[in-house]
C-alpha cells in the first residue's frame, strides 16, 4: 500500500494479476508507471504480444536499458572495516533478470548471481561481510531498498527509505553509487529497517 500511497492520498483499489489486467484493458489504453515520478513511462500492451513493435510514444525510462552506456559497468569504490578503508572495485553484467556483480577489493573477489543487480550485489555483501566489510554503496544502505519497479528495472536504483514519510521520485538514488560509511550497514540490519519502515503507518 505504500508504493501506492507514492502516488496518491487514502483511495480505492484492487489487485489483480498483470495477465488479467492486460486483458481487461479497452483498445487504446495504454499502462502508466510512476506517473507522478521524474521518469514516467508510458507502455503500450501490445508490447506484450508475439512479434510486437515498440510504438513510437513508448519513451523508456534512463535505467531500462543499462547497456545504453548510462550505468556503468565498472565502479570505483571504498570498502569499509571498522576504521579502515580501502579501494574495491565493482562490477556487473546480465539483463533479463540474470545478473552478476563481481567485487574486487582486499578479500580478493567474489562473485555474487541474481535477477537483478541489487540481489547480485547481495550476494557479494554476504561473502565479504563475515571477514568485517562494507561496501561503500547506496545499494549497501542501512536506510535503501529497491521497489519492485526498481528491481524489474534491472536493480540500478534503489528508494532512499525515511520514517513516517511516503516515497517520491525524488528518493530514488543510484544503487552503485557512493555512499558515507556512516549510512552503510550489514545486510541483517538492512533488513530489518526496511521492514520496520513498511510497519509504520
Amino acid at each position: 500500500m505504500k508504493q501506492l500511497a507514492r502516488f496518491t492520498t487514502e483511495c480505492d483499489w484492487f489487485s489483480t494479476t498483470g495477465s488479467d489486467l492486460l486483458a481487461q484493458l479497452p483498445p487504446g489504453v495504454d499502462i502508466v508507471l510512476d506517473p507522478s515520478g521524474p521518469h514516467p513511462l508510458r507502455m503500450s500492451p501490445g508490447l506484450w504480444t508475439p512479434d510486437a513493435q515498440a510504438p513510437a510514444h513508448h519513451f523508456p525510462a534512463p535505467w531500462m536499458d543499462p547497456m545504453s552506456g548510462l550505468v556503468p559497468h565498472r565502479f570505483d569504490v571504498l570498502a569499509h572495516h571498522g576504521d579502515r578503508q580501502a579501494p574495491a572495485v565493482l562490477r556487473w553484467d546480465g539483463e533479463d533478470h540474470d545478473y552478476t556483480v563481481t567485487a574486487d577489493g582486499p578479500w580478493g573477489r567474489v562473485t555474487g548471481r541474481g535477477t537483478d543487480s541489487f540481489e547480485a550485489l547481495v550476494r557479494v555483501r554476504e561473502q565479504i561481510e563475515p571477514a568485517g566489510w562494507l561496501l561503500g554503496v547506496n545499494g549497501a544502505r542501512r536506510d535503501t531498498w529497491p521497489s519492485g519497479m526498481c528491481r524489474g528495472m534491472g536493480g540500478f536504483l534503489v528508494y532512499r527509505l525515511t520514517p513516517h514519510q511516503r516515497l517520491s521520485g525524488a528518493d530514488r538514488i543510484q544503487t552503485f553509487h557512493e555512499a558515507p560509511r556512516e549510512a552503510l550497514a550489514t545486510i541483517d540490519e538492512q533488513i530489518r529497517f526496511e521492514q520496520q519502515w513498511n510497519a509504520t503507518p
